[in-house]
């Protein structure tokens, strides 16, 4: 799993946490360490993203909280 946190700017934050787990698929894969999914998680204060990499597909659920 990758975890990004960002207090700022969200939208950056999913793209970096994207962004590491397309390079941690790429590890695996030049490993030979198959791993099917990756899961990534981005956080701020108000919102909530869990993102799943499926080979070459990103789904992701934005949750939002308010205080």
């Amino acid at each position: 799993m990758i975890i990004e946190a960002k207090k700022e700017n969200f939208k950056d934050a999913l793209g970096h946490c994207i962004a590491q787990m397309v390079a941690a698929q790429k590890y695996n894969s030049i490993n030979d360490e198959s791993i099917s999914i990756i899961y990534g998680n981005v956080t701020n204060e108000n919102l909530r993203s869990i993102l799943k990499l499926e080979e070459d597909i990103v789904t992701d659920d934005i949750t939002e909280y308010s205080n």
